[in-house]
């Protein structure tokens, strides 16, 4: 189950033309849901039933702390809060780094991929896409 979730976030992220964020005060900002199917990697598992606004600008140990129903979902459920977050931090350096240095939609599939790959390394999981 884990690997489908993990090849789940990873279809996800790769067929958006960008990364889930915004810039706000001179800073990038990741969202969970930046849009219509643009999400971040945790945003591919929060099910559309447990998502609220209130959730964007929360780190993924809030996030767990303030909606813990978070917890059971099924695809949230497969990581620890741990991977939860390092899986966060992959994501947000990719978004970072096409902000800075990309226009392209395969310039995130690029970025993005390169940092999967890395969490998958780190999670003991198969970059499969």
């Amino acid at each position: 189950m884990r690997q489908s979730v993990f090849n789940h976030v990873v279809k996800g992220l790769i067929s958006q033309a960008h990364p889930s964020a915004e810039r706000r005060h001179g800073a990038i900002g990741c969202l969970y849901r930046g849009g219509a199917e643009i999400r971040c990697a945790v945003g591919w598992m929060i099910p559309d039933c447990l998502y609220s606004r209130g959730m964007e600008d929360l780190g993924s140990n809030e996030l767990l702390e303030y909606y813990p129903a978070l917890r059971e979902s099924p695809m949230i459920s497969q990581f620890t809060p741990q991977e939860l977050e390092l899986l966060q931090l992959y994501h947000d350096d990719a978004a970072h780094k096409f902000c800075r240095e990309g226009n392209l939609a395969s310039d995130w599939q690029r970025f993005i991929r390169e940092a999967l790959a890395n969490f998958a390394n780190a999670a003991n999981l198969i970059m499969e896409v």
